[in-house]
């Protein structure tokens, strides 16, 4: 993704260039930071595109291709973690229903009994997640 993001900016962005600014926001979004590297992400990948190839990039540039590659990173992880959670959600909330519903009728219980019913649901559903198998 990095390397597509430099060459949309330099046409002769090489694939080196790319892979010393993931190593080197490898590094510093290993450090605790702001929360979702703000700040940290764009001072390193700016400057780990600057100072080792100078020639090719100025600050102002280097700065663009970080924010658009920090920009698309986190577009992207979050729409598949949206996707994700929709999909697993379908899985899994049915069962919680079916197996709320199952206490329920099985036990006769009242709304009053309401932390029993949630602690056996929550058995029954452990029991089916254990079983599923992705398809």
């Amino acid at each position: 993704m990095y390397w597509c993001i430099i060459r949309s900016f330099q046409a002769d962005g090489a694939f080196l260039e790319a892979t010393f600014m993931v190593v080197a926001l490898s590094f510093a979004v290993a450090v605790p930071s702001s929360p979702g590297f703000i700040g940290i992400f764009q001072l390193v990948g700016q400057q780990a595109l600057v100072l080792p190839f100078g020639a090719k990039y100025d600050e102002s540039q280097a700065l663009a291709i970080t924010v658009t590659a920090h920009l698309t990173y986190y577009l992207l992880t979050t729409a598949l973690r949206h996707y994700w959670s929709v999909a697993i959600g379908r899985v899994l909330w049915p069962s919680w229903a079916h197996a709320h519903e199952m206490v329920i009728r099985r036990n006769g219980l009242a709304p009053e009994g309401l932390r029993e019913v949630r602690r056996k649901a929550c058995a029954i559903l452990c029991d089916r997640v254990r079983g599923f198998h992705w398809q």
